[in-house]
């Protein structure tokens, strides 16, 4: 077991299990987290002992997306936004590992978190957790693909509703949008995750690559012209007015606890 920058990682049976764990952040991904994340997944795409990665999370929110103090320290930075983006891209090697990738959701998912849970092949959720695109609250639009990827995995009438009401959905409405795979009881998520890779396991592993490099295909992912038309969007709501007050409100609010 190692751990690094907040992220722990292990081997249970053909799973590389992947654990954030800075709960006292609520699993905010800072820059470090973001690059440590990715290398793990890169490293194990390479390693064939392993025939899957699960990312799992410590306490009660899975992941509340970018680090909030991080992002407010740098905006006053011209290329700020840029920053943003660039941790979206480089979280883009989870989408394109030729291992399957496996979220074991046991807490609330906000924001980024949720845009990184659409990059994952199979989201396993436990009844207790919930999913809020948070993003319109923030000032902000989707940074990591997640307007497309949104839209594609519960259709444009789902999409609108998460993304313009930035209200929470249950797990079991998760489900029957088409968000979550399954639902399973409160601290089954991680357990029912590393299942599902000895499923995979029992496949050849360069089939199983092959298989997930085709749905990439067939889905057209990822394709330059819609990544830019995101970012586009993102870019010009960065250190607005909303983004601004929102970020004050969000400082405010830390300030106080």
């Amino acid at each position: 077991m190692i751990e690094e920058d907040h992220v722990r990682v292990e081997d249970r049976g053909h799973a590389r299990v992947v654990t954030l764990c800075r709960t006292d952040k609520r699993n905010a991904l800072s820059r470090r987290m973001v690059e440590r994340l990715a290398t793990i997944v890169e490293q194990a795409g390479l390693d064939e002992r392993v025939r899957g990665v699960v990312l799992a999370a410590e306490g009660a929110v899975f992941m509340a997306g970018a680090d909030l103090g991080e992002l407010a320290a740098a905006l006053a930075q011209t290329d700020a936004a840029e920053g943003v983006l660039a941790m979206g891209a480089r979280l883009c090697v989870i989408e394109a590992s030729p291992l399957p990738i496996v979220c074991a959701v046991g807490g609330d998912v906000f924001g980024g978190g949720c845009e990184v849970t659409l990059l994952c092949d199979a989201v396993i959720a436990e009844r207790q957790a919930g999913f809020t695109f948070r993003h319109a609250r923030m000032g902000l639009s989707p940074a990591w693909g997640g307007a497309r990827r949104l839209v594609e995995r519960v259709g444009p009438l789902g999409a609108s509703r998460l993304l313009l009401t930035a209200e929470r959905v249950t797990a079991d409405e998760a489900l029957a949008l088409g968000l979550v795979t399954s639902v399973v009881d409160d601290g089954r998520a991680l357990d029912a995750a590393c299942e599902l890779v000895e499923h995979f396991a029992k496949n050849d592993r360069n089939t199983v690559a092959e298989n997930k490099r085709g749905l990439m295909a067939a889905r057209g992912l990822p394709s330059r012209g819609w990544v830019e038309a995101e970012a586009a969007v993102f870019r010009s709501l960065w250190a607005g007015p909303a983004h601004l007050a929102a970020m004050a409100r969000a400082a405010k609010k830390a300030g106080a606890s």
